[in-house]
């Protein structure tokens, strides 16, 4: 298990209502994996945040939050929104222009859900991976 130290186990964003945000908070995601020694995951972890903040903006309501979070063996990811619509997995042809986000999503993490707050329209979408070690160069070869 990878454990950076505690002061950095734990990172949220308020994400603003701009144009360009899901670009900078993706930057944000992989310099913050980045410095925590976990470079070798950010690819599959930041295409995951980008589908989920996304899905958020366009689907649900602001204030939209993002967080990372290394939790026991787990790099958890969560995305909280305020809309009423819940996300789901759709059945995308391979023509469709739309709607393979949480597909991607599902398929890069060890596991995603849904959390709803029943009084409310408050809803956190998450995903979760496995922390592993990077590979050391000479395994590889």
């Amino acid at each position: 298990m990878i454990e950076p130290p505690e002061s950095r186990r734990q990172v949220n964003w308020d994400v603003p209502r701009d144009r360009e945000i899901v670009s900078k908070m993706r930057s944000l995601v992989r310099d913050t994996l980045r410095s925590w020694g976990l470079s070798h995951m950010a690819d599959d972890v930041v295409l995951s945040a980008s589908e989920l903040i996304g899905n958020a903006i366009l689907h649900g309501e602001f204030p939209v939050r993002l967080s990372l979070r290394i939790e026991n063996d787990m790099l958890n990811l969560a995305v909280d929104d305020h809309g009423s619509g819940r996300p789901h997995l759709l059945d995308a042809t391979i023509d469709a222009t739309h709607g393979r986000g949480l597909a991607i999503v599902a398929m890069l993490s060890d596991q995603w859900g849904l959390h709803t707050d029943p009084y409310t329209t408050a809803k956190t979408v998450w995903c979760a991976f496995r922390l592993e070690p990077q590979k050391n160069q000479k395994e590889e070869k």
